[in-house]
C-alpha cells in the first residue's frame, strides 16, 4: 500500500520552541493587566474589610495593595512578556541565520558520533496515541575531518528524538560560514531527506 504523502506531513526532528514563547507571552498578557487593575482598584476612602472590620481604606492600605497585588502580578507579567519576546527574537534570528548558512555557507558532510540527552524534558500529556510520559530532548553530535587533518565537532539544535536510525550511512549535512567554521547549522531534517523521508501519520 502506498502512502499518500499529500495527507501527512514530513517528520521534523527539530524541537519547536515557539510554543514556549507563546505560553510566556500569554501569561504576560494575563498577569500584567491584572496587576494594573489591582493597583488601580483600591482607592483611598473605599470601603474595605480588614480582620472582619469594615472601614475606609487609608493611604497605607492602598500602598500595600498596590505593592502586593499590583506589584506581584505586574512584575510577573512584565517578566513573562520580556522573556517571551526575547525568545521569539532569538528564534527569528536563528532561523534567519540558518537560511543564510544554507544559501551562502559552505556545505560539509559530517559523521554522526552520538545522540546526547539534554536536561530539557517535554511531554506528560495525552496525545493521539494515548498517554505520553516525559521524555528528554537531545542533541546530535557529529564530526568532520578536513583534508589537513583538523577535526571539528558539531552539535545540532535541540531535537525531539534520536535521528540516527534514519540518517543516510550516518552522514549529516552541516552548513558553515564560508570564512570560519562557526556559526554553523546541523541540517538533520535535510540529511534524512537525502534518503528515505520520514512521515508522521
Amino acid at each position: 500500500m502506498r502512502l499518500d504523502t499529500n495527507k501527512v506531513r514530513q517528520r521534523s526532528f527539530l524541537q519547536n520552541k515557539s510554543i514556549i514563547s507563546l505560553v510566556l507571552l500569554l501569561n504576560g498578557a494575563i498577569f500584567l493587566p491584572i496587576g494594573i487593575i489591582v493597583s488601580l482598584l483600591i482607592q483611598p476612602g473605599m470601603m474595605i474589610t480588614v480582620n472582619d472590620v469594615r472601614r475606609p481604606a487609608t493611604e497605607s492600605d492602598v500602598l500595600i495593595a498596590r505593592l502586593l497585588g499590583g506589584g506581584i502580578f505586574g512584575v510577573l507579567g512584565l517578566i513573562f512578556l520580556i522573556i517571551g519576546i526575547v525568545l521569539l527574537i532569538r528564534r527569528g534570528n536563528r532561523r534567519r541565520e540558518m537560511e543564510r548558512l544554507k544559501k551562502d555557507g559552505t556545505l560539509v558532510v559530517a559523521d554522526a558520533v552520538d545522540c546526547e540527552l539534554s536536561k530539557v524534558r517535554v511531554g506528560g500529556h495525552v496525545g493521539r496515541h494515548g498517554q505520553q510520559g516525559f521524555r528528554s530532548l537531545c542533541y546530535l553530535r557529529c564530526s568532520y575531518q578536513t583534508l589537513g587533518g583538523e577535526t571539528y565537532i558539531f552539535k545540532s539544535d535541540l531535537l525531539r528524538e534520536d535521528p540516527t536510525p534514519y540518517l543516510d550511512d550516518g552522514k549529516v549535512n552541516v552548513y558553515c560560514d564560508r570564512v570560519h567554521m562557526t556559526p554553523y547549522f546541523v541540517d538533520v531534517d535535510g540529511s534524512i531527506g537525502r534518503g528515505s523521508r520520514v512521515f508522521e501519520v
